[in-house]
């Protein structure tokens, strides 16, 4: 949450400076049409005041709204990352705007995020030690799956007690199957929610591509219109009507990129690779020292489910 919060911060920074421009190109055009007013000088019919005084009112009540958003953002690191929360000490993001449009393999994102969810880990790993000192373990997970899959059932009338030593040896492989099917059910999950932060990260990397697209254009027509406009009297207000529109798709090409690193932050917590940039790489005890033989609890595989 902390890093989405950086990110959107960047952004907001970023787009503060575009925004400024754009209020200060409409103050510009403004005071010129109060300028060509004065000395009695017809506008161009598509110049209105009314229309460029309702664009300055527009953009500077988003002016408003960022600094608004700005404090809020700031507070909400501070407390996310444990410093005294001050409304005066604000954050200066440095982020590299470089986006990152390599295309992403799904199904080598999907390898890579499988082998590092720690809760597929956690099951493979109870299912390799399943043995009778370790069935309260696998009743706790299972009750937390299920709460009905917590309690032992009677299979034909074999358990009746949890306390029945030979209850307890008939226990092993029922455990052992319904573990299979939670890890199944696990996988699956974690499986859906990896595809769907890959492909959120190819959608938005598709949308940076079309907004560069839109800036280099704008930025193209800005240059042959001014290095034209004595041949084609082209008019100060149509440079400065096309100077706004750049202001505006840099400003839009900003908010994709942060779209863009929040989705790939979606993806590394999807893959539970987050703690693993921050030093912390967990080790379960006990985790290595099985064979993986039974990892799926399958028949003929399993070394609980041949003895059943």
């Amino acid at each position: 949450t902390a890093l989405e919060s950086f990110y959107q911060l960047a952004g907001l920074e970023t787009q503060k400076y575009y925004l400024a421009k754009g209020i200060e190109e409409t103050e510009h055009t403004l005071d010129r049409i109060d300028q060509f007013r004065e000395k009695g000088i017809s506008l161009p019919d598509t110049i209105d005041r009314s229309t460029v005084v309702t664009q300055l009112s527009d953009l500077t009540d988003q002016q408003l709204k960022l600094e608004y958003l700005r404090i809020q953002l700031n507070g909400q690191l501070q407390k996310l990352i444990g410093c005294p929360l001050n409304e005066h000490n604000f954050y200066w993001p440095n982020v590299d705007w470089t986006p990152d449009l390599e295309p992403l393999q799904v199904e080598v994102e999907l390898v890579d995020g499988l082998s590092t969810r720690s809760d597929l880990r956690g099951l493979e790993l109870l299912i390799c030690n399943l043995e009778k000192p370790t069935l309260p373990v696998a009743r706790g997970v299972l009750k937390f799956a299920d709460s009905t899959l917590g309690t032992v059932e009677p299979i034909d009338g074999i358990i009746h007690t949890l306390r029945c030593y030979k209850c307890n040896r008939s226990e092993v492989p029922v455990r052992c199957r319904q573990l299979a099917i939670f890890y199944e059910d696990t996988e699956k999950l974690a499986t859906a929610e990896i595809k769907s932060a890959v492909y959120n990260v190819t959608l938005q990397q598709r949308r940076v591509s079309l907004a560069q697209e839109t800036v280099a254009e704008l930025r193209e027509n800005l240059r042959k219109l001014t290095g034209t406009r004595d041949v084609n009297d082209t008019t100060v207000f149509e440079i400065s009507r096309l100077k706004g529109q750049l202001y505006e798709a840099e400003s839009k090409l900003v908010e994709q990129t942060v779209a863009l690193k929040i989705a790939e932050v979606g993806l590394r917590k999807a893959q539970n690779t987050l703690p693993l940039e921050c030093g912390f790489v967990p080790k379960l005890c006990c985790e290595g020292s099985c064979c993986g033989a039974c990892m799926r609890c399958e028949p003929n595989t399993c070394r609980k489910c041949r003895k059943k």
